[in-house]
């Protein structure tokens, strides 16, 4: 399989996965999965470096969104006991924006996926300005750890 073609599979699983609820918490593997198995291409393995990093902001982003509603809903139940009407629907709106806000920056990460992935089949190597520096310092350190 050509390095191109192996990065959009990767993309495209990974994409997809993140969307799919429960899933979304192990797209991240998909690309530390190829990158393992690729044993040539630097390109492929710094696209899924930068995919990796991509899909753990993600993660990390559902991971916050979680904890915020588990935090509110015992203070929506208490509040809802007090006023019945007042506390659901504070409650509800802002569950209601955390989950606009998580959906939003889903959104935009996958349109620079999709980006990543339309240029990687091009052959041509983006490198996101600040997340680049990070992809080069772990691709380092996995390519010495899969040397031992």
């Amino acid at each position: 399989m050509d390095a191109n073609v192996a990065v959009v599979v990767a993309f495209i699983a990974t994409i997809v996965l993140g969307w799919i609820p429960w899933l979304g918490w192990i797209a991240w593997a998909v690309p530390l999965v190829i990158f393992f198995m690729e044993k040539e291409s630097d390109f492929v393995k710094r696209q899924m470096v930068q995919l990796l990093c991509l899909a753990v902001i993600r993660a990390l982003v559902m991971i916050v969104v979680q904890i915020l509603l588990w935090m509110l809903v015992p203070a929506a139940v208490i509040g809802g006991a007090a006023s019945a009407v007042g506390g659901g629907l504070a409650f509800a709106g802002l569950a209601g924006l955390l989950w606009l806000i998580y959906g939003l920056i889903g959104i935009v990460i996958t349109i620079l996926e999709v980006y990543l992935v339309i240029m990687a089949y091009q052959w041509k190597q983006v490198e996101l300005p600040t997340l680049w520096p990070l992809v080069e310092k772990i691709t380092a350190r996995l390519n010495g750890f899969k040397a031992h």
